[in-house]
């Protein structure tokens, strides 16, 4: 069952673990085996979606398309040491005001990924009509974080995380329903 659970983060397999202390003790979830290095967990219910995705063929098929569009766009890369350079130095100057501007920005991205992938899974007969706009919204975020500057570079991996992994954007992002 790990091999099908890939860390979110990094794209690792996980190990599955319970939490012996916090709000969490005795739930389960899936760690990343680069733990410590890689933060990437995964609650134990997003399973179940793994499991659902397999007899889904266009949420396997819809996946497959997103990574390979978000893959595509490592072109960008010349692009994003230009943009990430010059709005690193925005930042410095405005003291992180255009760091608020630009995660202000990025809140439109964050609420349609998750919206989309939340009807995705909770009405499903939804999932045809949500492929394409899903797919545009998917790539349009992956191109924002990639070009933009974050000082944090886990936030920044996080956020790829999200756009890579749509439509399963909401249980990456909150994984457990309750």
């Amino acid at each position: 069952m790990t091999d099908d659970i890939k860390c979110p983060i990094c794209g690792s397999t996980t190990t599955l673990r319970t939490a012996k202390k916090g709000p969490d003790a005795g739930k389960q979830f899936y760690v990343c085996e680069n733990f410590p290095e890689c933060k990437g967990r995964v609650a134990y219910r997003r399973a179940e979606i793994v499991e659902r995705i397999g007899e889904d063929s266009l949420t396997k098929f819809t996946r497959t398309i997103v990574k390979g569009a978000t893959a595509s766009l490592v072109i960008l890369t010349p692009i994003e040491i230009v943009t990430t350079s010059i709005g690193g130095i925005l930042i410095a100057i405005t003291f992180g005001l255009f760091a608020l501007l630009l995660s202000a920005i990025w809140q439109p991205f964050l609420w349609l990924l998750l919206g989309t992938s939340w009807l995705w899974f909770h009405a499903p007969y939804l999932a045809p009509l949500l492929f394409l706009p899903g797919l545009i919204i998917a790539i349009l975020a992956n191109i924002y974080v990639m070009l933009m500057p974050e000082p944090d570079k886990n936030a920044k991996i996080a956020k790829l995380a999200l756009a890579d992994e749509w439509p399963m954007s909401w249980y990456v992002f909150k994984p457990s329903d309750k």
